[in-house]
């Protein structure tokens, strides 16, 4: 049975959830927001350590400006009110991403001030939390992060304090915004969508990838805990033999 140190998800698929009900898009952005409280629960029930939600990328950043408004409105309510569920349940909440991406957004320079403040304020409170890592990558795009880590190498080889021939791929690791954390053991990646989205694409290269029909506003406890059925029953391989053969569902 694989052990799971860290679950990472990509929460696709709400504005098709509801379009397909005829419904306006911040309305299925809003039903995204349980699938989150029931994902963090399986975590702590299992004693996963690190869980990774790709709650918005610099590519969302680019949207109407009314939509994106109402993603960030429900960024601040969400962490307002789930902050005391957080420090209930021993979970460090952190925000990993390059959040100067948010004027791409057009936001006014209230709202930037006032999601800038509920991210760090809740990094702060929970900062001593160990029961499970939480990760929302926001302002993200892993090419970005990779693009970002090859500057800070290089500012180090420019002020002499590395060699470029001896860089590592630890250098590059510890350079990286997740610098510190292990690589995701499963990746959960709902809305029928096969593909990485530009979501930790190094720390991905070998994680295990499990694909299902179900948008993100749709997820429950069940989905979850299916994901982590399959994914115990995975042979892992790393590239050094066949993984075994496995049905998505």
């Amino acid at each position: 049975m694989n052990h799971i140190q860290h679950l990472a998800a990509v929460m696709d698929g709400n504005r098709r959830w509801a379009q397909q009900r005829g419904l306006a898009n911040f309305l299925g952005h809003r039903k995204g927001v349980q699938p989150i409280r029931e994902i963090i629960e399986v975590c702590l029930k299992h004693k996963i350590k690190y869980l990774s939600l790709y709650a918005l990328s610099t590519e969302n950043l680019k949207r109407g400006t009314e939509e994106v408004n109402f993603l960030i409105d429900l960024i601040i309510q969400g962490l307002t009110e789930h902050l005391p569920e957080f420090l209930a349940n021993g979970v460090r909440v952190r925000f990993i991403g390059d959040r100067s991406y948010l004027p791409l957004a057009k936001l006014s320079s209230t709202k930037i001030a006032q999601v800038n403040q509920i991210c760090d304020q809740v990094e702060l409170a929970t900062a001593h939390l160990t029961q499970l890592n939480l990760n929302f990558l926001f302002c993200y795009g892993a090419q970005q992060e990779i693009l970002a880590a090859a500057k800070k190498l290089a500012l180090r080889v420019a002020a002499g304090e590395l060699q470029a021939q001896n860089i590592t791929a630890q250098d590059l690791e510890d350079s990286l915004w997740t610098a510190g954390m292990p690589a995701p053991d499963l990746i959960i990646r709902p809305g029928n969508r096969p593909c990485m989205s530009n979501f930790l694409l190094y720390q991905g290269a070998y994680s295990e990838l499990y694909h299902t029909e179900k948008l993100w506003p749709a997820m429950q406890q069940v989905d979850f805990e299916l994901a982590l059925t399959e994914f115990g029953q995975r042979r892992r391989s790393w590239g050094l033999t066949a993984p075994q053969k496995s049905i998505e569902p």
